[in-house]
């Protein structure tokens, strides 16, 4: 129908410096049994290595009603920090993203 469309977003995030997955869990056991002054880096956040480890959503759009979608989507946090993050959420070279 005229004015209707397909709304679709797959999105994987993937560390820069590695070309791995984003997994931060993996930093904690990567440091298991090492003293603190040998860690290479700590941290904790929702993406596990899994292969969709970002926005993976679908739906339908219409211009008279907006769009209904389904599926994993960023919280409004993420969208408002991504907003004023001069990197854009870079997971490597900006402080907010690699954090957030």
């Amino acid at each position: 129908m005229e004015g209707w469309s397909v709304v679709a977003n797959a999105s994987t995030g993937i560390n820069p410096q590695s070309g791995q997955l984003v997994n931060m869990g993996a930093t904690m056991t990567m440091n298991n049994g090492l003293p603190r002054s040998s860690y290479s880096f700590a941290g904790d956040g929702a993406r596990a290595g899994q292969t969709f480890n970002d926005e993976f959503y679908g739906g339908i759009s219409s211009l008279p009603f907006g769009a209904l979608t389904m599926g994993r989507q960023r919280a409004l946090g993420t969208d408002a920090m991504l907003a004023y993050d001069p990197a854009g959420g870079s997971y490597s070279f900006s402080f907010i993203g690699y954090n957030g």
